[in-house]
């Protein structure tokens, strides 16, 4: 269930925000629509999607077994979930200026470091954040910043 809550509400354009296909974690890095294109976002649907990501993140919470997803041993579904988590802790404080991003989410906060603890995780973080890094998230900064108060949660 878990990695089927992933899949559809926040890796998918599916969500629980009608009339609105882009995937959920896409409102943390895609344009805005001031740039122009195919794949930007207005301030609406981008807040719309953050807020689903804070509503999705309880969600999920709820399901873990503890310690890991689905209990004792590492599974598909600390896997296959653990890669959005970089992308989350990378731009909601970073970008939309959340101060924690598991504020609402113990147990995914216990998850996390637990999963991130192994080395070959750390690794795998370390090189995806190298990536990150080097993202130009101005001009999606410029509208959160100019629209404040849609991004934080709480």
């Amino acid at each position: 269930m878990v990695i089927r809550t992933h899949d559809i509400y926040l890796a998918s354009p599916s969500g629980t925000v009608p009339g609105i296909n882009v995937h959920t974690v896409g409102a943390l890095w895609l344009p805005p629509d001031s740039v122009g294109g195919p794949r930007c976002l207005s301030a609406e649907t981008r807040a719309a999607k953050i807020e689903e990501i804070d509503v999705q993140l309880r969600r999920l919470d709820e399901m873990i077994v503890g310690p890991y997803v689905c209990g004792d041993l590492l599974t598909l579904a600390d896997l296959a979930i653990w890669p959005t988590f970089v992308y989350l802790l990378h731009y909601l404080p970073s970008v939309f200026g959340w101060k924690d991003v598991f504020y609402a989410a113990p147990n995914l906060r216990k998850w996390f470091a637990l999963v991130t603890s192994s080395p070959e995780a750390a690794r795998v973080r370390g090189e995806m954040q190298a990536v990150l890094d080097g993202v130009d998230s101005s001009a999606v900064r410029e509208v959160v910043m100019r629209e404040k108060g849609k991004w934080a949660f709480p």
